[in-house]
């Protein structure tokens, strides 16, 4: 009798939390956004994805599980990571800039999982220039400079029950835009010369829920990405997965088939969708793809990974590649460990 009160709370509990996030799946972007607006937001870096497999599945990545880089996405996912371990990116920007990810997540027994995560631009050595109309090419020289941008996050999640989870993450994002010359002509043919420097620094947070519907491996995962007092891009994700090939033959466990689907609503530009799929053989080998609808040069991604047991511990390899069309092709390579 008293485990079927609770079977049945915990029914109750998981339709109210269903319920609840469809509610504000309807409510919230209108509530936060208002109107549309195209490109009002700085610190584009923020928006990159990141990992092998997310990005691989196009982004898709909401309503995905027990994985580190699910702090990019829902930090209310790392909840079910199972064992502690880091996880390493390079994505191979255009234009020649380097994009860097590390995480790591600490599992703890009883108050849930701990993460933190670093990510770093390296745009290069730039040419500082100024506007001169007595020069052939139209402007001045001024020597190099380089940009400095990086954001630092802490992540903590924990189950609320055996399927719903909440997740939130703090981060520190900073700018350091150069050095800039400015000149004064204050009524006379005298100039005025000073240096200004382009520094901002400040916090962001991310929220998240998770939740298990207990159908065929079916996943919600809701996230508020972003939220500041900078006008950075403020991001609402709502995403659904779930495994295909418990429909064609729940008894088969040797592969999975999973389809995930992630709807956007950005500061900075007009809802987008993300479509993403990854076929797993014994959760060893997977091929991924997806596509992202929406946008002016994403589109098609594709992907591969494979897990390798070294003493009891497990080794990820995984690589992504995103078509920007006329911008090229990015290229991203992950590699994660488990303790």
């Amino acid at each position: 009798m008293h485990k079927r009160i609770i079977k049945v709370a915990n029914l109750m509990l998981n339709n109210k939390v269903l319920m609840l996030l469809v509610i504000m799946s309807l409510t919230i972007p209108q509530y936060i956004y208002g109107s549309g607006k195209i490109a009002q937001s700085k610190m584009q870096f923020i928006k990159i994805g990141a990992g092998g497999r997310p990005t691989a599945m196009g982004d898709a990545y909401t309503a995905q599980e027990g994985d580190p880089f699910c702090m990019l996405y829902n930090p209310a996912g790392i909840a079910y990571v199972k064992s502690s371990g880091f996880s390493v990116n390079m994505t191979n920007w255009i234009a020649d800039i380097n994009h860097m990810v590390f995480l790591i997540t600490y599992v703890t027994d009883r108050f849930g999982v701990f993460g933190v995560n670093a990510i770093s631009m390296n745009y290069g050595t730039m040419v500082r220039t100024v506007v001169d109309e007595h020069n052939w090419h139209g402007y001045e020289t001024l020597g190099d400079f380089t940009i400095s941008e990086y954001a630092l996050g802490a992540s903590y999640a924990n189950k609320v029950t055996d399927r719903v989870s909440l997740g939130g993450q703090v981060k520190y994002f900073y700018q350091n835009l150069g050095d800039v010359t400015v000149w004064r002509f204050p009524g006379t043919a005298l100039e005025e010369e000073e240096t200004l420097t382009n520094i901002d620094q400040f916090l962001a947070y991310d929220f998240g829920t998770f939740y298990k519907t207990g159908y065929k491996e079916m996943q919600i995962g809701m996230s508020i990405q972003n939220f500041a007092n900078r006008a950075i891009p403020l991001t609402f994700r709502f995403g659904v997965s779930m495994n295909l090939a418990e429909l064609i033959n729940s008894e088969r466990k040797s592969y999975k088939v999973i389809l995930a689907v992630d709807a956007l609503h950005p500061r900075d530009y007009e809802e987008r969708i993300h479509l993403g799929m990854e076929y797993s053989y014994k959760n060893k080998m997977y091929l991924r793809s997806g596509y992202k609808f929406n946008y002016d040069e994403e589109g098609l991604t594709l992907g591969a990974g494979v897990n390798l047991e070294i003493k009891q511990k497990i080794l990820k390899l995984e690589y992504s590649y995103t078509d920007f069309n006329r911008l090229g092709n990015v290229s991203r390579y992950s590699l994660g460990f488990t303790f």
